[in-house]
């Protein structure tokens, strides 16, 4: 502003105009033949002024912007690489944590499956030792009352018997399968007795052998 108003009046004196002389100007675009006082020569001057040290002061700035962008695009570029390196550190992460639950789950139905093989077999181990118990159980049966299975027992309606078998038979007829049928005839045992409840006399016989029928004897023959 000071610098156009130095001009206008430099302007002034040099030329020698008033205050209140006119200056003729024509439009160079319309060829239109204006008048403007020196005052009015001087506002465009100062207008001018003002505009050039606008404009200058914009590129100043500008200048300044460009300068502060560049000195920001490092900035700018190392935050996207670390914002880049925390994204795949996560994405790592994530994976880990991924990998590392199926392992647990994995784990966890190996160990479920783990515990069910043991329950399995502590069940069968259980079944077996029960079963074991109730056969232990029997022959304590068989030895505390032995009955039959000793080698000598005696029963007081059926008498002796010698390894379960009865020690004097009785039945309707000669020694035979028929008469005996659980031995098939034979003598169990040498001395084993047979009476023949059919016969008046002579129907005692006694076993000399196991082999046969025939191994039964008549004690009058």
């Amino acid at each position: 502003m000071a610098q156009g108003k130095k001009f206008a009046a430099d302007f002034e004196r040099i030329d020698e105009v008033k205050g209140n002389d006119k200056i003729l100007i024509q439009d160079s675009n319309t060829g239109v033949v204006k008048y403007a006082s020196p005052s009015q020569i001087n506002a465009k001057f100062d207008k001018l002024v003002a505009d050039i040290d606008t404009a200058v002061q914009a590129v100043v700035d500008a200048r300044a912007a460009q300068a502060a962008a560049e000195a920001a695009i490092p900035l700018a570029q190392a935050e996207v690489a670390n914002a880049h390196a925390e994204a795949v550190a996560a994405g790592t992460a994530k994976s880990g944590a991924e990998s590392a639950k199926a392992g647990a789950e994995t784990a966890k139905s190996g160990a479920e499956t783990a515990k069910s093989g043991a329950e399995t077999a502590y069940q069968n181990t259980l079944n077996a030792l029960t079963s074991v118990l109730e056969d232990i159980k029997a022959l304590k049966a068989l030895i505390d009352n032995g009955g039959h299975h000793k080698a000598i027992s005696y029963d007081a309606e059926e008498g002796f018997s010698v390894c379960g078998k009865r020690f004097v038979l009785h039945g309707h007829g000669v020694p035979s399968a028929d008469t005996i049928p659980d031995q098939f005839g034979i003598p169990a045992f040498i001395g084993q007795m047979y009476i023949n409840e059919d016969a008046a006399s002579a129907g005692l016989y006694y076993a000399k052998g196991t082999s046969a029928v025939s191994d039964w004897k008549n004690a009058n023959s």
